[in-house]
This record gives structure tokens, C-alpha cells and sequence, in this order.
């Protein structure tokens, strides 16, 4: 039974490709960016940890990551559903996580260091059952893996009161974020500061998602329930209580938090379920009708990509314009796409390396002013070769690329080429 379930897990994950070859989600792009380029980068610093970079220089000895994009998402969701059913051994849980709608959601967004390090969690929840010195291997990988996992894994070995792997945990920790504690805790300090009692991160809100899990969330209440009244499930009960006081209180990164608190509130439901349909098995069928119809319908309404398939081939066409050109993105929904897939310098609003030429007040007049000369003469600071994204999805700005100093590259794609033309205008 276990294996009908991982192959629904996976297909559900497939459908998505069916319809469209554009990777899943905002972060795929920068994920290519990275892998071709190295940490020296400030940005790629900030965001990625170094174990996720060196996963993917280790996959490049045998394939380019254009090649292993994909399939490395549903390696990491194929460990994390491994991870989750060692631990638990309970079909329920197997079951609710296949049809968790935050689960699928988790993986469309493409957040593979996230769903790697959550996986982690789960390893090494199951070698400690077992006693097992593999455990170890994970208090040290995680900090180099994922920050806001981190924090989570760090409460339950806290809970647990296991002192080697604690220290573990913080020498890893020390290891890598002192030294480099500008790039790496300081943005994190930052943002956690100034979002307190604000929802923040990409992902669903907080009351989005107790929307979303309603299908197992009473079975959640009755899985803990149970283990208080069994003395059971003891880390679960306390972690899923953690997790869901992070978003309801708007600490640190809170809507990121909320995948775990579906993950550990996954878990109670599997034990909730368990006990409730032991003897209730035409409920069990009744109930997994309703819920595998329930994920059916919003896998089927929540797959589309970020991006048009024309878009995303239009941007890989950019790498055949000009040598060294430098590419315009007037809106941020393009920015991952033009990292990873333009082979090109993308200047960006407020984002990467390259986004040094204009400043905030800069950035609007260009967006809002509607004088073609301000605009040009905005353009003209820019390096060039330059190129000008378009997309469909952007938000509406006043700029349009008319007169003699563009030249239509293709359909959303400009060339700026301007010299002393703008006398002429």
C-alpha cells in the first residue's frame, strides 16, 4: 500500500510538466545562477547556505544543472515522504501528506532546500528511535543547509535534551555563520526585527492555510489529544504548537513556518486517523474519497507556472543577443528568469549584483514619469550593451520602448541603442 501512495505522492508532483516544460515556481532560476556562478556573490551568500551549492557542484560532475533542475524536486520531495514514513510507519500519515495541499504548494514553489532540510529533521527523528549513531549526520548538515529549519530542529533537540547533538549543532552553526555573520545572521536579524507581529516570507498566510488543511486539522486535534492522553508523540505535540505561534505571532520569516506546522500537524492527524478509523472503515473509505477528490481538484487549479511557455523561451533566446549585454527587468516577477535562463547581466529592481546604476527615486521615474527624455537619459546611465524585458505578468508601468533608441529584439524584448539619436526625437 505504501508504494500506491508514493507513486499518487509523485504523480500528483508530474501532473504540473503534463502541461508545461517552465520549472515550478520563483526560485529555479536563481538556483541555475548560483550553481554557475560561486558564493563570492554577496546576494547568493544571504540566501543560500552552502550545502545546497555544493549538492549542486557535486550533481554538475555528471550533468549540466539545466538537466537536473527538475528531477532534483522530486528527488528532495521522494526524501522528504522517505523521512516522514521511517519515522512514522503509519499509511495515515502517508496518505494526508500526498493529499496536503500545503505540501504540494511547498513543492510548486520549488523550495527544495527547505523540503531537503525538513527531511532532515525526519531522519534524524527516526535514527534516534533506532538508537542509531547516523543520527549525528544531521545536526551538523542542517545549519548548513536552511536557517529558518534550523531554528525548528534546534527547539527539538532542545526538547529532547541531547547534549552531543546540540553541541554538534552549534559548533556546525559556529563554523560557517561567525565568520561570515554580515551575509548570513545579520539580513536574517534584520528582517526578523522588522517584521515581528507582520506576516512575512512567500507563502500562505496563516488563516489561507487553516483554510487549506481543514480536512485533517480535527484529526490533528484528536492525534494530540490522544498523545497527551497516551503520553505519546510528545516533540510532535510541542513542535506543532511552536510552529503555529510563529505565523499566529509574526515572528521571524512566519509564513516559511508554516509547512513545518502542516508537516508535524500532518504527522498528529496520521495518529488521530489511525485510531479513529481502526474499527470505522467505511468512514475511512468515505473520507479518503471526499479528501483525494479535495486534492485532485486544487492540484488541478493551483499547477499553472509563473510564466507563459513563449515567455520562458523567449528569455533563453536573450543568450543569443549581444556578447557581454546587460538586460533591463522592469519588474521583479521576471527577476529569476532572466538570472538563470538569459546568460546575460540582469539589472534588476532592488535585487543582485547589478542593480547599482539607479537609485529608488531613479527606478520610479522611470517606471512612472512618462517623459520619453528622462527616460532615456535614465537608460543612457545603464551599460550596454542593453536589453529591455517586457513581460506579460508585470505590473502596469508608463515606460513603453518607442522612438528611434529601440529596436525590437523580439516580442518582448527590446534592444536600446541610442548614441545621440535622442536630438532626433
Amino acid at each position: 500500500m505504501i508504494f500506491i501512495i508514493f507513486i499518487i505522492y509523485i504523480l500528483i508532483r508530474v501532473y504540473p510538466y503534463l502541461l508545461s516544460p517552465v520549472p515550478l515556481g520563483y526560485d529555479p532560476g536563481l538556483y541555475l545562477y548560483l550553481w554557475h556562478n560561486d558564493l563570492n556573490i554577496p546576494w547568493l551568500r544571504i540566501i543560500y547556505p552552502p550545502l545546497i551549492f555544493y549538492i549542486g557542484k557535486f550533481l554538475m560532475l555528471f550533468s549540466q544543472p539545466e538537466q537536473f533542475l527538475i528531477p532534483l524536486s522530486f528527488v528532495i520531495a521522494g526524501l522528504l515522504f522517505l523521512s516522514i514514513y521511517l519515522y512514522t510507519k503509519n499509511l495515515w500519515t502517508m496518505f494526508l501528506l500526498t493529499i496536503s495541499a500545503i505540501q504540494y504548494k511547498f513543492w510548486w514553489w520549488y523550495y527544495i532546500k527547505n523540503i531537503l532540510a525538513a527531511s532532515f529533521i525526519f531522519f534524524y527523528l527516526y535514527f534516534e528511535q533506532k538508537k542509531s549513531k547516523f543520527k549525528y549526520i544531521f545536526p551538523i548538515l542542517l545549519p548548513w543547509l536552511h536557517q529558518p529549519t534550523s531554528i525548528i530542529f534546534f527547539m527539538i533537540l532542545l526538547l529532547q535534551r541531547k547534549f552531543k547533538p546540540i553541541l554538534l549543532f552549534l559548533v556546525a552553526f559556529a563554523v560557517y555563520y561567525l565568520p561570515n555573520y554580515a551575509l548570513t545572521i545579520a539580513p536574517f536579524l534584520q528582517t526578523t526585527v522588522s517584521t515581528i507581529g507582520v506576516e512575512s516570507g512567500t507563502f500562505y498566510n496563516l488563516k489561507e492555510a487553516l483554510q487549506l488543511m481543514w480536512p485533517y486539522l480535527p484529526l490533528t486535534i484528536l492525534g494530540i489529544y490522544w498523545s497527551i492522553k497516551n503520553k505519546k508523540n510528545g516533540v510532535m505535540t510541542m513542535m506543532t504548537v511552536f510552529s503555529f505561534l510563529i505565523p499566529l505571532l509574526g515572528l521571524f520569516l512566519s509564513r516559511r513556518f508554516i509547512p513545518f506546522f502542516d508537516l508535524f500537524a500532518i504527522v498528529l492527524a496520521g495518529y488521530g486517523a489511525k485510531k479513529l478509523f481502526a474499527k470505522r472503515k467505511m468512514f475511512s473509505i468515505i473520507y479518503i474519497l471526499i479528501t483525494s477528490f479535495l486534492a485532485i481538484n486544487f492540484v488541478y487549479k493551483n499547477s499553472e507556472a509563473l510564466i507563459f511557455t513563449d515567455e520562458f523561451n523567449e528569455i533563453k533566446k536573450i543568450s543569443e543577443s549581444k556578447n557581454e549585454a546587460y538586460v533591463l527587468v522592469a519588474d521583479n516577477e521576471y527577476t529569476p528568469w532572466i538570472y538563470g535562463y538569459s546568460n546575460r547581466k540582469p539589472i534588476t529592481p532592488g535585487f543582485g549584483e547589478y542593480d547599482i546604476y539607479w537609485t529608488n527615486e531613479e527606478w520610479n521615474q522611470f517606471w512612472l514619469s512618462n517623459d520619453r527624455k528622462v527616460e532615456v537619459e535614465l537608460l543612457k546611465k545603464l551599460p550596454q550593451p542593453l536589453y529591455i524585458y517586457l513581460g506579460d505578468r508585470q505590473r502596469q508601468i508608463k515606460f513603453k520602448p518607442e522612438g528611434e533608441c529601440f529596436s525590437r529584439y523580439s516580442w518582448h524584448v527590446w534592444e536600446f541603442d541610442c548614441d545621440d539619436k535622442i536630438e532626433s526625437q
